[in-house]
């Protein structure tokens, strides 16, 4: 069987003293598997996304692959279907750039990938909240450069933290259960369609979307991008986590974001030579001493 992959990872760069080089990530993982197959796959790879630009390097294949950037709309799906492409597999587990609908009625077949190493991508984010925090890529740069400088490097703990996640599919859940039992942190969650039972589990708590933003100290999105999930941060949205940190007289408030905050003053202490402060504390005692005080020094 044919396949046409679009959307295929592929980065050249050049590489100092030697030759450029590149990097085809996805045929060279996908030729792997396929030399393995009893009967291996004709596979052709498109850098170019699906769209109407481009369905026609679909000709010929009885299959095509599409990742997350491709178009598969009523538009682009019927083209398919006139070029005689029957499967539409997809290298992610999302299928909202497929018109679902539209596909059923033109008996393409479309396939997903049921569940990619959720983990992974859980512990990706965490690793992400760590850098942010600790300051971890501002403190790599200044060490690269000779700076040991802990100037505006100090982060905070995430334990005792309140914890917000918009979308508690498999990745948010892990997120959560590893911030709530990992690492002590209070976790709120927001979901369509919430699962009681795992987030007992894991000891997340739902609550509305409002009061999770609200309430969080960190929030982190695990939702797909769809047009009700469009703009979900916004002015509004974003009034409401302002307004628990203006509660929090603990917590600095933010400056307007058109407001430029007054510079620190620079204190400047006084230096004296060590001359001199030694000869005025010899000063001092000789007088204390002729007339008769006792003399103490502090060091």
């Amino acid at each position: 069987m044919k396949v046409a992959f679009f959307s295929t990872k592929h980065v050249s760069y050049p590489i100092p003293i030697l030759t450029p080089m590149s990097e085809a990530y996805d045929e060279e993982a996908f030729n792997k598997v396929n030399t393995s197959l009893g009967s291996p796959l004709e596979i052709t790879y498109h850098q170019p996304s699906l769209s109407m630009k481009t369905v026609v390097l679909a000709k010929g294949h009885k299959a095509v692959s599409l990742f997350v950037n491709d178009t598969a709309d009523a538009e682009v799906l019927k083209a398919l279907a006139e070029l005689g492409v029957e499967i539409i597999a997809l290298r992610c587990a999302g299928t909202d750039n497929v018109d679902i609908p539209t596909a059923t009625a033109l008996s393409l077949t479309t396939l997903n990938v049921p569940s990619y190493s959720p983990n992974a991508v859980a512990e990706f984010t965490i690793g992400l909240l760590l850098t942010l925090v600790r300051k971890y890529h501002k403190s790599f740069n200044r060490t690269r450069e000779g700076n040991f400088s802990l100037s505006g490097l100090v982060g905070f703990n995430l334990n005792g933290k309140t914890v917000g996640i918009i979308g508690t599919g498999q990745i948010g859940m892990l997120v959560g259960k590893i911030l709530s039992k990992g690492f002590g942190c209070r976790v709120l969650a927001y979901d369509l369609y919430p699962n009681e039972e795992k987030a007992r589990e894991y000891g997340i708590e739902y609550k509305s979307r409002d009061e999770v933003l609200k309430e969080a100290d960190i929030l982190t999105l695990h939702c797909p991008l769809t047009p009700s999930s469009l703009h979900l941060l916004n002015n509004e949205t974003l009034a409401l986590e302002e307004a628990r940190r203006r509660h929090n007289q603990h917590l600095p408030r933010r400056p307007h974001r058109h407001q430029i905050p007054n510079p620190l003053p620079q204190i400047r202490p006084h230096r004296r030579s060590r001359s001199s402060t030694c000869t005025k504390a010899r000063k001092s005692i000789s007088s204390k001493t002729a007339a008769g005080e006792s003399s103490k020094m502090t060091i």
